[in-house]
């Protein structure tokens, strides 16, 4: 989401956001088996992804997992937007 040929005009970037992304591509592709690797922030997106199509969803890798959902800071909302548009 805002990063690589994706669009960066998201109305918001978060971990629920991005696990609807990854759910909805998986489910489109009809995937199973699928193994996620998440980063940081999309740590907890993965987590949310398994625990909704845990059928579809083989194995989870977490590296430096951030999975506390807490808004974050205009300075911080100021940076992400900046970096991504």
């Amino acid at each position: 989401r805002g990063t690589g040929e994706s669009r960066t005009d998201f109305a918001s970037y978060g971990a629920d956001e991005t696990a609807n992304d990854l759910e909805a591509f998986i489910m489109q592709n009809d995937l199973r088996n699928v193994i996620i690797v998440g980063n940081s922030m999309t740590c907890a997106s993965a987590i949310l992804v398994a625990t909704r199509i845990p059928e579809r969803i083989q194995h989870i890798f977490l590296t430096g997992p951030f999975v506390e959902d807490k808004e974050l800071s205009w300075g911080l909302k100021w940076g992400i937007k900046a970096m991504f548009n």
